[in-house]
């Protein structure tokens, strides 16, 4: 829209322009007179990922002849039989980290060539935890369940130890077709078991495995001198003693506290001495 048109002036033209200025102009002004307002960082969150323990509510087992403990889920190791057992075998354990021995089979009298070859065990290397573990595994089945032996190796003081576990795996389809309540519940409860004695919830007990060192703040490391002065006060309820001269106790209020003694069964006539205080005191030895 031209601003002169014929001589004569366009007011309508001109009245925008002004108004479009004073827009302008009065914003500019805003702006430049604007308080200063500090720099504000756009705050990132991060998201917290809580990684829930399955083992927090477990149980510990421990084993003082050996000298180890882990937890384990209660129903897991109710009965006797699901119980581990340790024992100590003979092997190339300078050779550990590259084969894995072979642990006997009771009433087999082949070669390990021969029981692997026969399906009677099979062998697989594991680090749980970042502990070194050779897992040999044997099956067996009648009346319907399949037992199932895992044997953990690992290598402790120049020597082979063995975690054992026993486990039945009973074929829960035995009890189908479902035809009333009791059935119900023996099927529930089969496949109840089954879930509990997986391999998974195994390897997980073995990620909470430990040896116990003496004074590593579990068992106290006291010296022998202190050691038998608890005993002749008649708290003590068990002593296991270790190839090395080491001792384990157990205390009558289930502390435990551990120590060395300078000749071994030293421990064995200072029992004698105590009398009638430590005559039910428990003794084992290696």
């Amino acid at each position: 829209m031209p601003f002169i048109t014929q001589g004569k002036t366009n007011w309508k033209f001109l009245l925008i322009v002004i108004i479009l200025a004073v827009i302008v102009g009065g914003g500019a002004l805003w702006y430049s007179r604007r308080p200063e307002q500090p720099y504000q960082p756009v705050e990132i969150k991060k998201t917290e990922s809580v990684i829930k323990d399955e083992t927090a509510d477990w149980k510990v087992y421990r084993n003082d002849e050996y000298g180890f403990e882990m937890k384990y889920p209660e129903e897991l190791l109710s009965t006797e039989p699901l119980q581990p057992k340790m024992k100590s075998i003979d092997c190339d354990y300078a050779n550990f980290a590259n084969k894995c021995p072979f642990v006997p089979i009771e009433g087999f009298t082949g070669s390990e060539e021969e029981a692997i070859r026969q399906g009677f065990a099979k062998t697989e290397r594991l680090v749980i935890n970042g502990k070194p573990f050779c897992l040999q595994t044997m099956v067996e089945g009648a009346a319907g369940t399949t037992y199932v032996t895992y044997n953990y190796t690992t290598v402790r003081d120049k020597k082979c130890l063995v975690l054992s576990f026993a486990v039945p795996y009973p074929n829960c389809s035995n009890y189908l077709p479902i035809s009333n309540p009791e059935i119900q519940k023996a099927y529930d409860q089969c496949k109840t078991e089954n879930e509990i004695t997986k391999p998974e919830t195994i390897n997980q007990m073995l990620s909470t495995f430990r040896f116990i060192e003496p004074g590593d703040g579990t068992c106290p490391f006291l010296s022998y001198e202190e050691v038998i002065q608890i005993l002749n006060s008649g708290k003590v309820k068990s002593i296991f003693q270790f190839h090395d001269l080491r001792l384990s106790m157990i205390l009558k209020d289930d502390r435990c506290i551990s120590t060395k003694q300078q000749v071994v069964d030293d421990i064995l006539q200072k029992i004698e001495e105590c009398g009638d205080l430590c005559k039910d005191v428990i003794f084992g030895t290696e």
